[in-house]
């Protein structure tokens, strides 16, 4: 009967400290609408806050702003009072652009084709040396499988058509 007891009570006690009930004496279900500011529109509830943040003195203490009206100080300091100085947060940073400048971009691009270039090279004397198919099948895994870039892969594979054109005129 004890545990019974403590049990409601500590589930009556967060029903009140919630501020998304009905505070209208009614049923204990949620309100009708679980965003506060619909239930601050309503004249018997009370929403978390006016603002996003607490107030400086409820931020001192690490305490929830419940205010009664969107100009009127929150419960904690009306009781204590004190004047509600509402606390000003700083503007979220916004993430940097992740775009890489062009010197960036041509340096990769450079690098893959230096890439293009060693694997075509390798191919090209594998296939003229007439090696064995699973040489040249690794050769061709390889440039398969080159990183991936930022940059587009239609105008990469472009590059690449126009390297092995390139490689296979010269080479025959």
């Amino acid at each position: 009967a004890h545990q019974h007891r403590t049990l409601l009570l500590l589930t009556q006690y967060t029903q009140d400290m919630d501020p998304y009930r009905s505070q209208s004496g009614g049923s204990r279900g949620y309100a009708s609408s679980t965003s506060p500011s619909a239930s601050a529109s309503s004249p018997n509830s009370t929403s978390s806050s006016s603002s996003s943040s607490a107030c400086t003195y409820c931020h001192e203490r690490k305490r929830r702003c419940v205010y009664e009206g969107p100009n009127s100080p929150c419960r904690r300091c009306r009781r204590a009072k004190r004047q509600c100085i509402p606390r000003q947060r700083a503007p979220r940073a916004r993430p940097q652009d992740e775009g890489l400048s062009e010197d960036a971009i041509k340096a990769d691009l450079q690098e893959m084709n230096e890439e293009i270039d060693r694997v075509l090279e390798r191919y090209t004397r594998l296939t003229v040396s007439r090696r064995p198919y699973w040489e040249v099948q690794e050769v061709l895994d390889q440039l398969a499988n080159l990183p991936p870039t930022h940059f587009d892969t239609d105008n990469a594979r472009a590059v690449f058509v126009q390297r092995a054109d390139q490689y296979w005129q010269e080479g025959v």
